[in-house]
């Protein structure tokens, strides 16, 4: 039987697969929490979804590519984050894209923008109110003061991967424990070579 290594964090629950099978039948996998195998049957561990951030940046790259679902990194990364991981759409955030929408001019309309808002996550995480750029300056170091709350919002949802595509988030940021990736990293973990090729040709 072959195995993909995926990323992740393991918990305690574990899987029993029969070990004469050529596939992985849904019928025959159960729960099971204890550390011995039982005859006839091989332990597989479980991979615990990640708490992300996805930056407005992106969401809003995703938006304007909205028809193009295929050719846009930002649209794939939005799906898989939705389906693989835990996206943590705060206030903050879902605020930082309806601005832009309410640009005059803007290439997508307020209600696109919530539309797409709520394929992310059905439910905004409330934090304000937001502490004062001076206290987040005192905790968080960012050269864009205006990136602070977005900080702010992965700190306090407890995130692990924050994804963005603002260059300032690799410059030298502090206070965060969250790693810090683009959307083409985040897009290519778990994929083959010659999937990603594929991708980044059509970008």
């Amino acid at each position: 039987m072959s195995s993909e290594i995926v990323t992740g964090q393991i918990t305690d629950i574990r899987f029993l697969i029969r070990k004469d099978d050529s596939a992985v039948n849904k019928n025959t996998v159960k729960d099971h929490s204890r550390d011995e195998e039982e005859e006839g049957f091989v332990q597989i561990p479980v991979i615990e979804k990640r708490r992300i951030t996805i930056d407005s940046n992106v969401i809003i790259a995703a938006a304007f590519s909205k028809n193009d679902p295929d050719n846009s990194a930002s649209q794939r990364v939005i799906i898989k984050c939705r389906t693989q991981d835990i996206p943590m759409l705060t206030d903050i955030i879902a605020d930082e894209c309806l601005k832009r929408a309410r640009k005059p001019n803007s290439r997508v309309s307020a209600s696109a923008m919530n539309m797409i808002l709520n394929e992310i996550s059905f439910e905004i995480m409330e934090l304000k109110p937001i502490p004062s750029a001076d206290e987040l300056a005192k905790k968080y170091k960012i050269r864009d003061k205006r990136d602070l709350k977005i900080l702010f919002s992965a700190d306090m949802t407890d995130s692990v991967i924050i994804i963005t595509q603002d260059k300032d988030f690799f410059e030298g940021v502090e206070g965060i424990k969250a790693r810090i990736i683009d959307i083409y990293e985040y897009d290519k973990e778990g994929r083959t070579c010659e999937e990603c090729e594929t991708a980044n040709s059509q970008e």
